[in-house]
């Protein structure tokens, strides 16, 4: 189970989820710079920001709980926002999927991708 919540500090908007199929994928951000010394050596230095990039992935969502997803995020869109993850995890971040992206697989079934960039509390 995942929950987001707005504000971070005393929610008054949450929303809970299932945890995402096959967990979720974080995308790594790191930065390679290669210096030449005077000496004719070469030296690497790798720099990873904090902010990491959580891509959420869900299949067999109903269309009212797509609903509600929809709200919340039309609700705190620029705000930031604290992800309690399935591994009860804490992250401060946003919500950078826009526009929602779903796909109907059935009749009432749906399938959704968020992305979330945020800090490792």
């Amino acid at each position: 189970m995942i929950t987001f919540s707005y504000p971070i500090v005393t929610p008054t908007l949450t929303l809970q989820l299932r945890s995402p199929d096959l967990n979720d994928s974080v995308i790594h951000d790191n930065r390679v710079t290669f210096v030449r010394l005077m000496n004719d050596t070469v030296r690497s230095y790798v720099s990873s920001p904090r902010n990491k990039k959580l891509v959420l992935s869900f299949r067999l969502i109903t269309k009212a709980k797509l609903d509600e997803i929809n709200t919340f995020i039309k609700n705190t869109l620029g705000y930031e926002i604290k992800l309690v993850d399935w591994r009860s995890r804490t992250w401060h971040g946003y919500i950078i999927s826009d526009p929602l992206e779903y796909r109907c697989i059935a009749d009432d079934n749906y399938t959704l991708t968020l992305e979330y960039q945020g800090i490792l509390q």
